[in-house]
């Protein structure tokens, strides 16, 4: 018996075939994906994905995600990234390190079009930066719209975002809300958005929502689990009842195109 014959697994994987007709496997894969992030800005007004840059991603079409810089001189630690190089319109899933020289841009090996996670073996003196090339004073890229992560504490991204290659699909089984602010009575709104990657960047709809407060953490385990397609962007966005502090995660399994 193999983890492909678990009942869950299993309907989600005659969905796909249903629905996409790609035959896929879990136990082939052999990958569990868990993502999270936070963000300490969530406003009453707009919509931001969980991450600790704010706002929304500005996503290339291109492996444009070039550059690595830290706002401190003192950083010289290795930083170990994962993400995705585009060809054709469809995403591969990459991972690269790179040696960081302070507040100097350094260039990747490994150009990518999507930076999902970047962490180190030490904490960091100052904020590190994966950014498109751009105007850079002390090791901070100017152009919000060209920063793709950041670890901005400890040594490691918080990023509820993530991008599914074209040879995988993805399995959620779990979803985790929290509230960090402490004082009122502050409620929040999570939703799940998916979109399919292409060369027009199509907006992003929503599959999922659920309310948080600072009560409780909000748990959700799916059933059926939510079924993320291959070459799809998935990220987790928020809005509050005024300026907050959330942090959000999603836990599941990789399933490979066979």
């Amino acid at each position: 018996m193999t983890i492909d014959d678990d009942p869950k697994i299993n309907y989600a994987i005659r969905q796909v075939f249903g629905t996409y007709g790609d035959k896929v496997s879990v136990h082939a894969k052999g990958k569990t994906l868990n993502k999270f992030g936070r963000n300490p800005a969530i406003n009453a007004s707009t919509y931001e994905t969980v991450w600790n840059t704010g706002g929304n991603e500005t996503y290339p079409t291109t492996n444009a995600i070039d550059k690595i810089s830290s706002s401190s001189g003192s950083d010289t630690n290795v930083v170990y990234l994962e993400g995705h190089t585009i060809s054709g319109g469809n995403l591969t899933f990459v991972t690269q390190s790179k040696t960081l020289v302070g507040q100097t841009e350094t260039a990747l090996d490994t150009p990518m079009a999507r930076c999902t996670r970047a962490y180190t073996l030490d904490d960091l003196v100052g904020t590190v930066y994966v950014y498109e090339d751009d105007t850079v004073t002390a090791g901070v890229p100017q152009t919000a719209a060209n920063i793709h992560i950041e670890i901005t504490e400890g040594n490691q991204s918080e990023k509820c975002a993530t991008a599914i290659s074209n040879t995988d699909y993805y399995f959620i089984s779990q979803f985790l809300g929290n509230v960090f602010t402490k004082t009122g009575t502050p409620i929040c709104e999570f939703i799940v958005e998916i979109r399919q990657v292409s060369a027009s960047n199509d907006d992003f709809r929503r599959i999922f929502s659920v309310m948080g407060s600072n009560n409780s953490p909000t748990v959700i385990n799916f059933d059926p689990y939510l079924i993320i397609p291959k070459n799809y962007d998935i990220r987790v966005s928020a809005v509050g009842s005024a300026a907050m502090d959330v942090g959000a995660s999603f836990n599941g399994f990789l399933a490979k195109v066979q």
